[in-house]
């Protein structure tokens, strides 16, 4: 679960997919797999990733239990959300039962990462002050704080997400390269249609060739920061220097943090 909140998918998956292999008596380990997995195949636009969530619903609806509900219910509605599912909507309704059963059992966690979810899918949402961040902020439409909340937390899937709440072309070009990197293709598909909202002319296909051989998987640009950090400058510095916003800058420091695997310069 680190694995997964951490962006190491792979690890993630192959650890989820040995484990639930690997499990004699599924009664208990079974939800707790199958569930993270799922919505690793979901963000990914895997073949079997409707599978997995059906089967994952299963099992936790068969539990009754809302430790198996709540985050299988969360993951239904994120997979229905990336795939523009027809079922969307029934979807929806059987997750909002879940929360009523996750606010009444005082779980405000599940409750904020329901809520976050079934915004996102375009269903409105009650917001209140007792919402626990970083859903709070971005129910709120506070992206920018909910991305650094969430950035500080180390999970950069959902520090991309709330990404998309800009209308800045290098912002949501930095939540594309996140994207891309994990090889989320439904979240990189969104960012290009954020990015043709906002009237962008370059769009982004992926990564290039160069960031593939270059050895951290950093952009030229990434490249060329990485080597003023190696300077010892500041984000303002670099902005000044590379004629930058600095908040482009941040954003190009925080990638290249994450894809190095360092917590600070």
């Amino acid at each position: 679960l680190i694995h997964l909140h951490r962006g190491h998918w792979d690890s993630a998956e192959k650890g989820l997919r040995q484990l639930i292999t690997g499990i004699q008596e599924p009664h208990v380990l079974l939800p707790f797999a199958l569930t993270p997995l799922a919505r690793i195949a979901s963000r990914r636009d895997s073949p079997d990733a409707g599978v997995l969530i059906a089967e994952a619903w299963h099992v936790a609806e068969k539990s009754a239990s809302l430790q198996y509900l709540g985050p299988a219910a969360v993951a239904r509605v994120e997979w229905a959300w990336l795939s523009r599912s027809p079922e969307l909507s029934d979807v929806i309704r059987a997750a909002r039962d879940v929360l009523a059963s996750a606010q009444d059992a005082g779980h405000a966690w599940l409750r904020g990462e329901l809520l976050r979810n079934i915004a996102r899918a375009g269903d409105d949402v009650e917001v209140t002050a007792d919402i626990p961040e970083p859903f709070l902020s971005g129910l709120k439409g506070d992206w920018e704080r909910a991305a650094q909340l969430w950035l500080e937390r180390g999970d950069h899937y959902e520090h991309a997400l709330e990404l998309l709440g800009s209308t800045d072309r290098e912002t949501l070009i930095h939540a594309f390269e996140i994207f891309d990197r994990l090889r989320a293709r439904p979240a990189a598909h969104l960012t290009r249609v954020r990015l043709r909202d906002i009237g962008a002319r370059r769009i982004p296909r992926g990564v290039s060739p160069r960031t593939r051989d270059n050895i951290l998987g950093l952009t030229d640009r990434q490249a060329e920061v990485l080597g003023l950090i190696g300077e010892g400058l500041t984000n303002a510095e670099i902005a000044e220097r590379l004629v930058l916003s600095v908040r482009t800058v941040d954003h190009h420091v925080s990638a290249i943090l994450a894809k190095v695997g360092v917590e600070t310069r």
